[in-house]
């Protein structure tokens, strides 16, 4: 350069004048356009920010201690000696400029979605510790709680505290609710209006959000019912659990609970009549059934336990014998059994049958005895022994 003339511009064109080249250990004939000390940062922007751009290292350091180096401020056109530009957000996405050069993000350009597509936007990675750019951070595990960050970081919780307990004490721990899709920081009652709680559902396999009104394991009792009586929906209940003879079905479809026996000794609403024999014979074990439901004079406990079908009037004569039903029931003698056909209830020498034949009661003896004529001979006979009785105690009398 001429020492006569003076040198304001910039002789190599490079941006940068020939005083700051020269100060700067440069060389203001060749253009200067690059990185130097190979840092990041081109010599100009060493130089405009007071770096030195034959240091390899100034870029590095953070002179305003804001967070930010030196060499990513200038880069991202924050200033090195400024320490509040750092916590600015130029690009007005909710998340600052320092954490955004910090997490290879552009402060410059909004980062409103998700950079690296794995469910979690840039801005709750940032705020949680994970790594923008990573699409696989968000499938660990940080804390060990069973649930990976990125749903922890989606729900509201944090991913570097394990949440193994139940934050809206709904009963539901925080990893079964998200699992579930349900909210962990709001108690969840019966979110699919189902009936049955979302607890229930989670506890015996069901989805909280599908209603189950129907039989999942196709048992004939639906999903409601078996959770609600200690059963699994999911494994067919076909059986009796509590082995009392009725199945889990019947069970509860009376009222009663299919764990606890109700058998032929268990009489729930104690009309004589077990629950096991009401529930068969389509009468309700919790209503006592004291009377004829069918209206054939005989009563629903003398019908079932005789083998009849308390609601079918019997009218006839089951066994044929010709002696009708209710009229075997009232002498003791089984409908069922055709063998009995000649008992004779009162001795009195006369069919059951053929008294009730001619309108006779078989109970009373009595009126057999007038019905065939031998009511004369019952009298003499009383008055025989009505007399030798007399004559006896005269005797007695008179050897006294």
């Amino acid at each position: 350069l001429d020492p006569l003339v003076p040198n304001t511009g910039d002789t190599d064109g490079d941006g940068i004048s020939d005083k700051d080249e020269i100060e700067n250990g440069l060389d203001p004939l060749t253009p200067n356009d690059g990185d130097t000390d190979g840092d990041g940062v081109s010599d100009k922007d060493e130089i405009e920010n007071g770096l030195d751009p034959l240091d390899p290292t100034d870029a590095g350091q953070d002179t305003d201690g804001d967070g930010v180096n030196d060499g990513d401020e200038i880069n991202n056109g924050l200033d090195p000696l400024d320490p509040t530009d750092a916590d600015k957000d130029t690009d007005g996405d909710g998340i600052n400029d320092g954490d955004e050069i910090n997490n290879g993000l552009d402060p410059l350009t909004p980062n409103d979605g998700d950079t690296d597509g794995d469910g979690i936007s840039d801005k709750d990675e940032i705020e949680n510790g994970l790594d923008p750019l990573d699409p696989t951070d968000a499938g660990q595990d940080t804390d060990g709680d069973g649930i990976n960050d990125g749903d922890e970081i989606n729900n509201g919780l944090d991913p570097l505290t394990p949440n193994d307990g139940d934050t809206d004490g709904d009963g539901i721990s925080d990893k079964d609710e998200i699992e579930n899709g349900l909210d962990p920081l709001t108690p969840n009652d019966d979110t699919d209006g189902d009936g049955i709680s979302d607890k229930d559902e989670i506890e015996n396999g069901l989805d909280p959000l599908d209603p189950n009104g129907d039989d999942t394991d196709g048992d004939g009792i639906s999903d409601k019912d078996e959770i609600a009586n200690g059963l699994d929906p999911l494994v067919p209940n076909t059986g009796d659990t509590d082995g009392d003879g009725i199945s889990d079905k019947d069970e509860i479809e009376n009222g009663l609970d299919p764990l606890v026996p109700n058998g032929k000794k268990s009489d729930t609403d104690g009309d004589g009549i077990s629950d096991k024999d009401e529930i068969e014979n389509g009468l309700d074990p919790l209503v006592p059934n004291t009377g004829d439901t069918d209206g054939d004079g005989i009563s629903d406990k003398d019908e079932v336990e005789n083998g009849l079908d308390p609601l079918v009037p019997n009218t006839g004569d089951t066994d044929g014998d010709g002696v009708s039903d209710k009229d075997e029931i009232d002498l003791g003698r089984n409908p069922n059994d055709p063998s009995d056909k000649d008992s004779d209830y009162d001795g009195d020498g006369i069919s059951d049958k053929d008294e009730i034949s001619k309108g006779l009661n078989p109970k009373d003896a009595k009126d057999g005895l007038v019905s065939t004529g031998k009511t004369g001979i019952f009298t003499l006979v009383v008055l025989l022994v009505l007399s030798t009785s007399a004559f006896i105690i005269r005797r007695i009398k008179l050897n006294i």
